[in-house]
């Protein structure tokens, strides 16, 4: 366990604030890369350890996967899409993500495979996933409550149409992957559009006619790949989930400005730069348009933000899935607006690494700010000032940065415990806010 990170009162945030690779890109890029038959090539690779959890595994499938000295280019060999039946249950840490996807890979394979994660992504339900890869005609075993490990029985697959009871890009991305692999062709309805990596990637590495989208419908179809997907290039843009915490800083600090270049700009993913625009943040996204090929059809462009006073607006429900990761944080941004606020519809807060409409209210608590935990959201008044505090060890990510964000913007100092728990999601947060940070 690493000492606390003190956080001293800031008054501005100026600068460029280059980011690391996309991380949920970065998970999708390295399973493709793994189902193309050939050298592959991934630049701007996130380094946090949920991208490392993905690369362990697919390295336990006999998949050969070189870095470079810093961990932020690959080079991945695929084989086609098989691959080595394990002698060991694959270690998908604290990864959702890594487990939700591989088992949608891992359906389709001849062999028996076992999904395992540490503590906190053990207590995850994982029926959502389990459910549909069955209707598929895998053999998937959960453990009580629906709870990990996974393990599975792969085979032959056969197309299903699947509506799932939740809007995820989890659901979606393992249902499509397992998809590409099965007989007749597979339908996903989603009743609210999530983020559509796995579908650009497929649009842009397979053969025409793999896929259709009905964005009217809200549905997505995928066939059988009838031949291996060619190896290719792929430079990852910025992550605009990690862009929320500088963003979210340089609005709610005086005299603050702040350009991120070379960032991902997916409308699934700006959902928490679309509300604070509409709580009057002043922010620009500007889109590249010759960018598309290096990405793989990735939107991606370069965003500025200016300090702004912010008045509360209410939250579209159908804006959440697009928010979920930046609910803690938004709240941080809420309890500064003009007036009362209160964010509602994010029940799935409670199945993160930890409860986070509990963590995200513990946290604002330990700052001194006013906060009530709903049974799907959070509330509270705004105009609020935080007093800074000793956060508690909570091992999550989200809820350490956004505290961190709130110390930034307290009348004391703040203490942050157990900070290397953002080694899962955004290893160089702090160095990189350092650079960016000035005080008094």
């Amino acid at each position: 366990m690493s000492e606390a990170i003190q956080i001293k009162p800031a008054v501005r945030v100026r600068g460029l604030a280059v980011l690391q690779g996309d991380k949920s890109l970065s998970h999708r890029a390295l399973i493709f890369a793994a189902l193309a038959d050939g050298i592959s090539r991934i630049e701007n690779l996130a380094t946090s350890e949920d991208v490392n959890a993905t690369i362990r595994v697919l390295r336990t499938l006999g998949i050969e996967i070189t870095l470079a000295p810093d961990g932020e280019s690959a080079q991945v060999e695929g084989r086609g899409g098989i691959f080595d039946q394990p002698s060991m249950p694959l270690d998908c840490g604290n990864s959702a993500t890594t487990m939700s996807l591989m088992a949608g890979v891992l359906a389709s394979q001849p062999f028996e495979s076992i999904l395992t994660g540490d503590a906190s992504l053990s207590t995850r339900p994982m029926n959502y996933i389990a459910e549909p890869l069955r209707k598929f005609g895998a053999v998937v075993e959960t453990s009580e409550n629906g709870r990990p490990p996974l393990k599975i029985t792969g085979g032959k697959l056969t197309g299903v149409l699947y509506k799932p009871k939740i809007a995820s890009a989890q659901i979606k991305s393992a249902v499509l992957l397992a998809g590409l692999f099965a007989t007749g062709s597979t339908i996903f309805h989603e009743s609210l559009q999530t983020r559509d990596h796995t579908e650009r990637l497929i649009s842009h590495l397979c053969e025409k006619g793999v896929i259709d989208i009905d964005r009217l419908e809200k549905t997505i179809t995928v066939r059988k790949i009838e031949s291996p997907i060619e190896p290719f290039e792929i430079v990852i843009p910025g992550d605009p989930s990690s862009a929320a915490y500088p963003i979210a800083l340089a609005t709610l600090l005086p005299e603050s400005s702040l350009t991120v270049p070379f960032v991902g700009l997916n409308a699934g993913r700006i959902g928490f730069f679309r509300q604070l625009q509409a709580m009057g943040a002043h922010i620009v996204m500007s889109r590249d348009p010759h960018s598309g090929k290096a990405t793989a059809g990735e939107p991606v462009g370069e965003i500025t933000v200016h300090s702004a006073r912010l008045k509360n607006v209410p939250i579209d429900p159908d804006r959440i899935p697009a928010i979920i990761d930046e609910i803690p944080l938004l709240a941080v941004v809420s309890c500064h607006s003009d007036r009362d606020w209160e964010i509602s519809g994010a029940a799935r807060l409670r199945e993160k690494e930890t409860d986070r409409i509990k963590t995200t209210a513990q946290m604002l608590e330990f700052m001194g700010a006013e906060v009530e935990e709903t049974e799907d959201g959070l509330k509270g008044p705004g105009g609020q000032k935080f007093k800074g505090g000793d956060i508690p060890c909570i091992f999550d990510h989200r809820i350490a940065m956004s505290a961190a964000i709130a110390g930034w913007c307290s009348v004391s100092p703040t203490a942050i415990n157990c900070p290397e728990c953002i080694q899962i999601s955004f290893p160089k947060f702090f160095d990189l806010m350092q650079n960016l940070v000035e005080y008094q």
